[in-house]
């Protein structure tokens, strides 16, 4: 009996450690709750904000090279208009990242010309995979300023959209509560 329930353990193991995704999932509003939320109580959910091939189709590239290097992250994609009516395209290309039922980060106004490995870097820094890369890739073109533009929320929930600032933000106040 020890025996079986060793070799058991060991095969729920190795199941448990399985590929889950492995690809981008182009999803509708109706399957938010389902692909999202409920999903992200037993892994990370990346949401990729879509619109037109050339404001966001480099993120869409790199999410759906992560979405192969990193199968037990679930990315999905949804187009801007259908997942919240009204969202500014001035806020794309956009990332959400869910955990445990609830959006942890919200990146925004990410370049569109960003690369899967600085993607992957900046989604290691949230700690939402862990990369294999061993320093921060180089942009490869134009200025570090233009380049690294990620807003990143600093709240999470429904206001987290009106409170964003850019990682070259250099001033703290925006940590402060009065």
């Amino acid at each position: 009996m020890r025996t079986y329930r060793r070799d058991r353990l060991e095969q729920l193991m190795n199941e448990s450690q399985q590929p889950r995704f492995g690809d981008v999932i182009p999803i509708s509003r109706p399957e938010l709750t389902h692909h999202v939320n409920e999903a992200s109580t037993k892994s990370w959910v990346v949401v990729c904000l879509t619109a037109d091939k050339e404001r966001t189709g480099c993120v869409e590239g790199a999410i759906a090279a992560l979405a192969v290097r990193y199968p037990f992250v679930k990315f999905t994609s949804i187009h801007h208009q259908a997942a919240i009516l009204n969202w500014p395209e001035v806020n794309l290309p956009t990332l959400f990242v869910y955990r445990d039922g609830k959006m942890q980060h919200q990146l925004l106004t990410i370049s569109s010309t960003i690369s899967a490995e600085e993607l992957e870097w900046k989604l290691s820094e949230l700690t939402v995979l862990e990369t294999l890369l061993e320093q921060e890739p180089t942009p490869k073109s134009m200025t570090s300023r233009q380049r690294g533009y990620v807003g990143i929320s600093l709240f999470g929930g429904t206001m987290s959209a009106l409170a964003t600032r850019s990682l070259l933000d250099t001033d703290d106040d925006y940590n402060e509560v009065d």
